[in-house]
C-alpha cells in the first residue's frame, strides 16, 4: 500500500506519515538519476480482484472470509498503533486455540 503524486508538498506529508510514496516526475529533471532495472508491470485479473505478475505469481486483494479484524485504525506515525499491533501477535501466540 502506498501512493503516487507529483507534488513535492504531498511527497513530505505521506513520507513523514509513515506512508510508502513515489514521487512522479518527468525523467529529464532528474538528470542524475540512475535506472538499473524496469520492473514490470502488474496484469488485474477481470474476473476477480486479483494482481497476476508476469512470472504468474497471484496477490488475491479480494475480500476475506471472514473480513480480517481491525486491529488499528489511526495515523501511522502513532505510537499506540505498535502497541495494539504487538498485543494482537502477543494474543494470537499466547492463545491455546492456537497451539
Amino acid at each position: 500500500i502506498g501512493a503516487f503524486t507529483e507534488s513535492l508538498d504531498h511527497l513530505d506529508l505521506l513520507f513523514f506519515a509513515g506512508i510508502p510514496v513515489w514521487y512522479i516526475c518527468m525523467a529529464s529533471s532528474m538528470p542524475y538519476v540512475r535506472i538499473d532495472a524496469v520492473a514490470p508491470f502488474l496484469k488485474e485479473d477481470q474476473s476477480s480482484q486479483r494482481l497476476v505478475r508476469p512470472g504468474g505469481f497471484i496477490v488475491d486483494c479480494s475480500d476475506t472470509l471472514p473480513p480480517h479484524k481491525i486491529i488499528y485504525d489511526g495515523l501511522a506515525n502513532k505510537p499506540d498503533r505498535y502497541r495494539k499491533m504487538a498485543a494482537y501477535l502477543d494474543s494470537l501466540i499466547n492463545d491455546p486455540a492456537m497451539l
